[in-house]
Order: C-alpha cells, then structure tokens, then sequence
C-alpha cells in the first residue's frame, strides 16, 4: 500500500519536472509558431525556424525584450516575430533618393532675372538670366546706336551719376561680354551667355553675393569711336 501511495506522488512530481526543465520534446511545442500574443520574447535554448519544433538544452526559459516599433535588432524580422508583411527593416530607407531621376540642387539666385535700362545717348535694355550657374545676356539698342561697333561692359561702380560713381571696367566678370555689338539704323543687340564653370569669371543675379552679383554693379555702353566713352549707362534697383 506504502509503494501504490508513492507511486501516485511521484508520477505528477515527473511531469511537472520534464515541463519546468525544460524536456526537448516539450521545450517550444510540435508545430508552434514561437509567437506569443501579446509579448515580444523569445526562449532560450528554442529554435524560432517556421516548424516550430525547438531543440531546448534542459535549461530554463529566459525572457529577452524585444527591439520596441523602431529599429529592429539583428535580423530584419527577429525571427518569427513578425509575420512577412510587417517586418522590421534593420535601417530605415536613405533619405533624398539615390540621385538618379532626380532633378538637380537648385543654387541661390537660380531663375533671377534682372533688367537695366540704359539712360544716355543710346536708349534700350540690358537683361540677365541666371540658369543654373551660367547668366544669360540679352541687350538691346533700340534708338541712337550710330552705325557702327559698340561696347558693353559692366563697370564695379554702383551708379550712374557720375563717371566717378560708375567706376572702372569690372573685369575680369564684368568684361568680354561676347563680341562688340555692331548697330545699323540706331538699332542693335547682342546675346551671349556667361559661363559659370570658371570661377575667376563667373556671373550671379540678385543672390547677394559681392563678388559675383551683378546687380550691385552699373553696365556701361560704349561709343563706337572711343571704347572708354560712356555712351549710356544703366543700373539696376532691386
């Protein structure tokens, strides 16, 4: 009778003994998911593959907390903690693109335009462009362009009062504007862009900077018989 009674005892003590140690046949569960709801763990000694089926050393469980909605540790999906669709990416995507298909940086005074009007015996208009880093230059004489060559430059002068106030030729930015501008009938023009490659002779519009805005300057037209005439002066006012 004494035998049966302990016989009854330790049957139950065995079982819970295998559960808490950890038995391998009942470490994880034959064909679980290894996804707790509700927790975010994972147990030591078990394998997290999609059988399920783990491979537990005898040990007892360990709760391990999880990376939280942010970068995940490790792998990108921790295992089987999150389902395909939900994954956790190690590092979030680049910002800005990859640079390709993208439309380049814009640079200050990009799209300025500013016009002079040219007060004197030549009467017409000077308008710049900046696209990019390059200045697009279109001038117009359109009444007392004597027949002949003119000049056009940009003088480091910041009025027209005066041939004190307009200063010297502005060069090397404000000089070699394209060719002399050639009039017939009090009428002529001239079209030249300025390069921005070269940085000893670059042109900027409107964008502030003292040494290439262009706006802070006078532009000078010459008369056809003496190039360091001032046949018409225009400045700008922004």
């Amino acid at each position: 009778m004494l035998q049966l009674n302990r016989l009854l005892i330790s049957v139950p003590l065995l079982a819970f003994y295998s559960v808490a140690c950890g038995d391998p046949a009942d470490a994880v569960g034959t064909g679980g998911t290894g996804t707790t709801a509700g927790a975010a763990a994972v147990t030591a000694g078990a394998s997290s593959s999609s059988g399920g089926s783990g491979n537990g050393a005898g040990t007892a469980s360990v709760i391990v907390t999880l990376a939280g909605s942010g970068q995940a540790i490790g792998g990108g999906d921790q295992g089987m903690l999150f389902t395909a669709d939900g994954s956790v990416p190690i590092m979030p995507p680049e910002m800005g693109g990859t640079g390709s298909g993208g439309s380049a940086p814009s640079i200050p005074g990009d799209g300025n335009i500013a016009k002079s009007t040219l007060e004197g015996s030549i009467k017409g208009s000077a308008t710049f462009t900046q696209v990019g880093v390059d200045v697009e230059i279109v001038v117009e004489f359109t009444s007392g362009c004597a027949d002949g060559n003119h000049r056009f430059t940009i003088h480091d002068g910041g009025s027209c009062d005066s041939d004190a106030t307009d200063g010297n030729p502005w060069s090397p930015r404000g000089t070699g504007l394209g060719s002399d501008i050639p009039c017939s009938g009090g009428k002529g023009k001239l079209e030249y862009t300025r390069k921005g490659d070269d940085k000893t002779k670059n042109l900027t519009v409107g964008d502030h900077n003292t040494d290439t805005d262009l706006t802070a300057h006078v532009v000078i037209v010459s008369d056809e018989k003496d190039l360091n005439s001032r046949a018409s002066c225009g400045n700008f006012f922004f």
